[in-house]
């Protein structure tokens, strides 16, 4: 066979044993031909702009929450009530429950530069809680059994309370929300007194008992990836019991043994409160929301 010494010839027979380069407008490593006859740049794309590989940004929640006792230390011992009086009632009254404030947040910016904006709507304080109660009965009357010891009918008597209210974080300046639970008048079910004395007990929650807990925000920071929020919480209010015992005396009928009301004053001053943050991850920038102060609340 002859071949003729031609320029194509020779990059032919280059090609056949494998010496020949890329053929113009093609990529080595991507056999699609690129119409630009070049090879694309690393990142980018065909057109010539740059490729993002990262998700768009979205919100970035952060909570807080703070616990405190519901009224703390707020107790009552009437002692034996009339004195001198052939039937008397001896009450002891004890509140317990907890007061919780939550509230949210969005971080945004960068651990160098964080912005942490409220929420608007999501703060909420709530009180809750119950009073129990404890008694002794003391009846020395003619023709009834005499009696002095506890009143079962009583004792571990619970009465609930509570309540919420929603707020705009941060509730700095000045500002703040109240929570209060209102117990509506009513007169409980007679409850049977204790001994073999044939009678009752009445009781009556007066109109106008409450129990009220205020929240006021002092400090709303971020420094770095930690979120502070801090405030103040501020119990108040009153329980006020109407009393009165009967008893079927024989011969005389029933008879009516009026008590004294017994009034629970609630105003305790206020205390600090820290609401505990969760994880600081940024995110986007909301469009609306009061921004904690760039630092510490310490």
């Amino acid at each position: 066979m002859h071949l003729r010494r031609t320029g194509t010839s020779i990059a032919l027979l280059a090609c056949i044993v494998g010496a020949c380069g890329p053929v113009s407008g093609t990529d080595p490593n991507n056999p699609e031909p690129n119409p630009d006859g070049g090879k694309v740049a690393d990142g980018g794309t065909k057109d010539g702009s740059i490729a993002d590989a990262s998700p768009p940004l979205t919100l970035s929640e952060v909570t807080f929450h703070g616990e405190a006792l519901g009224l703390p230390d707020v107790k009552l011992d009437t002692g034996l009530v009339p004195k001198n009086s052939l039937v008397q009632l001896q009450l002891k009254i004890v509140a317990a429950g907890e007061t919780t404030v939550d509230a949210s947040a969005y971080a945004s910016g960068s651990e160098a530069a964080p912005v942490l904006t409220a929420i608007p709507g999501s703060g909420k304080v709530t009180i809750k809680g119950q009073y129990a109660i404890l008694s002794r009965l003391v009846v020395k009357l003619a023709d009834v059994p005499n009696y002095d010891g506890p009143f079962p009918g009583i004792d571990n008597f619970n009465i609930e309370f509570g309540n919420h209210a929603l707020f705009d974080p941060y509730l700095l300046d000045g500002k703040s929300a109240t929570a209060k639970a209102n117990l509506n008048e009513a007169e409980l079910p007679d409850i049977p007194l204790p001994g073999n004395i044939p009678g009752n007990l009445k009781i009556t929650i007066e109109k106008g008992s409450s129990v009220s807990a205020e929240f006021k925000g002092t400090c709303a920071a971020i420094e770095g990836t930690t979120a502070a929020y801090t405030g103040t919480i501020k119990r108040s209010g009153k329980f006020v019991l109407k009393l009165a015992i009967e008893i079927d005396v024989p011969l005389t009928g029933k008879a009516s043994f009026p008590l004294p009301d017994v009034t629970l004053p609630i105003a305790l001053p206020a205390e600090p409160i820290t609401l505990k943050p969760s994880k600081v991850i940024f995110g986007k920038t909301p469009t609306k929301g009061e921004e904690a102060k760039i630092g510490s609340c310490n």
